[in-house]
């Protein structure tokens, strides 16, 4: 049916511009505040997804899908599937033959799933859709980034929508 795809809120790392990958990091005390306000958003669409919200086994995504999951009366399931990208330890097309396949059971379902996840994997489902052919200029790239606690939907035909921007990241090297 769709799936809602929120990136895990902020961490001390991603307040310094510090790429953190598999580290185990937690959310600092914006990053905790600003998924409580997103969970606060998803109240009303309790009951109307899939019982449980799928996320990277990271403590970051963890801590992010708690307030979520419990905001639409669901479980946490986490999955080192949904981890992000890691140069160390992957390649990038490892990294794709990994997550695609959730993200694509996930969209192509008869249910509305929730998932909280890494910027990297928000990065895969924009190229699918856009290699899904239907695309025409929803994407992330043209909607802008989609920051910490920020969250995209995704429809059965591929289109996405960035729904809620989430926080603002700090530049590079700044």
């Amino acid at each position: 049916m769709s799936l809602l795809a929120i990136r895990h809120g902020e961490t001390d790392d991603n307040a310094k511009g510090i790429p953190h990958a598999w580290s185990n990091d937690h959310l600092n005390a914006r990053g905790t505040q600003a998924i409580g306000a997103l969970a606060e958003e998803m109240q009303p669409i309790n009951g109307r997804v899939a019982p449980t919200v799928l996320t990277s086994d990271l403590p970051r995504a963890v801590e992010s899908a708690r307030p979520i999951a419990s905001a639409l009366g669901a479980k946490v399931a986490p999955t080192p599937t949904l981890r992000t990208f890691n140069q160390d330890r992957e390649t990038k097309e490892r990294f794709v033959r990994r997550v695609a396949p959730v993200l694509r059971r996930m969209v192509e379902s008869p249910h509305v799933h929730v998932a909280l996840t890494h910027n990297k994997v928000l990065g895969v489902l924009d190229a699918m859709a856009q290699a899904h052919g239907e695309v025409t200029g929803d994407t992330m790239k043209t909607q802008g980034p989609v920051g910490p606690a920020g969250a995209v939907l995704v429809s059965p035909d591929w289109r996405l929508a960035v729904v809620h921007p989430g926080q603002a990241e700090p530049q590079r090297g700044s």
